[in-house]
């Protein structure tokens, strides 16, 4: 398949023309021209990271520790430019996270927390049956060390120190592959010239596309809907809830196929003067098996909400007042997620980027959240990554390997992720079929 705009450049490039070309196009008072011109005194190529989610600064971070250049391309035009998710729990990447952050970073970790007072999340997987409130099971933690984190106060942590380094407002267009180098173009005309590209840009990577083309890099579709949000909850709305579990817990309907979870994101201010503010902030989402997909999921929030009552109107009442009372008529926004998977193809990735440009993140396995894993995963990859990028650029002897395990490694594991996660989506979907050898809990390695 021809792929115009990601091909091996006729000739090599010249590192120093390509960022200068960039540095007049930009502005010179923002903080990323400052690290730019230092880029261009030493000769350094960076490593070109796609992607400003949590995972890409997470790299990041990774390769400051290590001292290795980079550059951060992200789309949005600011950091706040739109919400940053909800809340994730890292489990069995935890241990590697801290390792590779840099310790002003890693020994702050734990202030990102949705209980930043507690060192390590303790709470049980409890899945419930809507109908009648009692549980299906309530299993311990199972991977040891875990921490439940707020995505937005993480992504501000895994900023910091990076403000020099991360360009805003960059959609990638094309790359091209020259003499040791690659050569990026965004849409609004500049380029830069990197060690390696790295995209990190999410489900529906321009990375992926660029190097797969279109029909091999398309996710999946799952058969369900997905709607979400978070908002705001009284202490006498939450004091039922919280009863059920501190944290979080998830259930599904014995009679329908629908699926809810409920978690806490931020807690009211002990410190707080009496007579203020003391709401809970709370994630809360529910799924269908549906055979037309989002096909009849209403475009405006008010259609959103509306649907997730018509959904839960069967539950017991401890659940249905949620969507009853904590969510409002016109409650925004109500987010529609896509339930996807996709994994590295094998033997498709052309010769000529192999050595140059990878994935990593959702880029590089696409998974619903089902069993609470993309994240975890992603870590993962940076990890094995960052060993790629230093076996690069010292010129270890078998640099050749290090790249072509890296791609191996996250293809298989990728596989067996997304398939576990798309297995886990269609089976939480029908109580009767949980069980102890329910996919849902099974460890992701055994």
């Amino acid at each position: 398949m021809r792929r115009p705009s990601a091909r091996r450049a006729s000739g090599p490039s010249d590192f120093g023309t390509y960022i200068k070309i960039t540095h007049l196009l930009n502005d010179y008072s923002t903080p990323a021209s400052t690290y730019i011109q230092r880029l261009m005194e030493s000769h350094q190529r960076p490593i070109l990271i796609i992607g400003a989610g949590i995972a890409g600064l997470a790299l990041a971070q990774g390769l400051r520790k290590k001292g290795i250049p980079f550059l951060v391309f992200e789309r949005d035009i600011s950091s706040d430019s739109r919400p940053q998710g909800w809340a994730l729990t890292i489990h069995f990447s935890l241990q590697l996270l801290l390792d590779f952050l840099p310790v002003d970073i890693a020994s702050r970790l734990h202030t990102t927390q949705i209980d930043p007072n507690v060192k390590h999340d303790k709470s049980h997987s409890v899945f419930l049956n809507l109908e009648s409130c009692s549980p299906k099971w309530s299993l311990p933690p199972t991977y040891g060390n875990r921490m439940r984190v707020a995505r937005g106060r993480l992504r501000t942590l895994l900023m910091e120190g990076l403000e020099e380094r991360i360009l805003w407002g960059k959609k990638l267009h094309s790359f091209d592959i020259g003499c040791n180098q690659v050569t990026t173009s965004f849409e609004d005309g500049t380029v830069y010239t990197g060690e390696l590209l790295v995209g990190v840009d999410g489900c529906h990577s321009t990375v992926r596309s660029l190097m797969y083309g279109p029909d091999l890099s398309q996710p999946k579709p799952i058969p369900a809907c997905f709607l979400g949000t978070q908002a705001l909850a009284t202490p006498s709305q939450m004091k039922p809830l919280l009863a059920l579990d501190k944290t979080l817990f998830q259930g599904s309907h014995p009679s329908s196929p629908v699926w809810m979870w409920f978690s806490v994101m931020d807690r009211p201010d002990p410190t707080a003067t009496a007579g203020g503010a003391s709401f809970w902030r709370v994630q809360i989402c529910l799924s269908w098996l549906s055979p037309v997909g989002n096909s009849d999921v209403p475009k405006d929030n008010e259609g959103r909400v509306r649907l997730m009552r018509e959904k839960s109107k069967d539950f017991h009442p401890t659940f249905r007042d949620i969507f009853l009372h904590i969510l409002g008529d016109s409650h925004e926004p109500i987010v529609n997620v896509p339930l996807e998977f996709w994994w590295l193809p094998q033997d498709e990735k052309p010769s000529t980027l192999q050595d140059r440009v990878f994935l990593a993140g959702d880029a590089a396995h696409t998974m619903p959240l089902y069993r609470g894993e993309g994240f975890n995963h992603a870590l993962m990859d940076v990890h094995h990554l960052i060993k790629v990028v230093v076996s690069l650029l010292s010129e270890q002897k078998g640099q050749e390997n290090h790249m072509e395990n890296y791609e191996d490694e996250i293809r298989s594991r990728g596989r067996r992720a997304a398939l576990m996660c798309r297995d886990a989506c269609l089976e939480v979907h029908q109580l009767d079929k949980l069980g102890d050898h329910s996919v849902v809990r099974q460890k992701a390695f055994p």
